[in-house]
């Protein structure tokens, strides 16, 4: 799913391309951050205010990264399938 491809896409922007290192660029705990990665199995998801967090820390819109957390949240495989062939990172976008 496309929530999927948000964590991948933090732990590749962290200095040590880790989720601990993403985490704690992120200020949250290494434990937290992977409650959110493994959201299929916690059900878990972050707050508003981290969504915010990832959002700059990727350098994309927060309404990106919060359709696809909503999209996950309700399981909705098909939306989140559409927004993943809509939705590319900023800085692969060709101009």
């Amino acid at each position: 799913m496309f929530l999927d491809s948000i964590y991948r896409y933090c732990k590749q922007q962290s200095r040590g391309l880790s989720g601990a290192s993403a985490a704690q660029d992120l200020g949250l705990s290494s434990g937290c951050f992977n409650t959110f990665v493994n959201w299929q199995n916690s059900a878990k998801f972050p707050s508003y205010e981290t969504i915010k967090k990832i959002a700059v820390y990727i350098d994309w819109d927060y309404d990106d990264v919060y359709l696809a957390v909503q999209a996950a949240r309700v399981s909705n495989t098909s939306l989140s399938k559409k927004l993943e062939s809509i939705i590319t990172p900023k800085k692969t976008r060709a101009a």
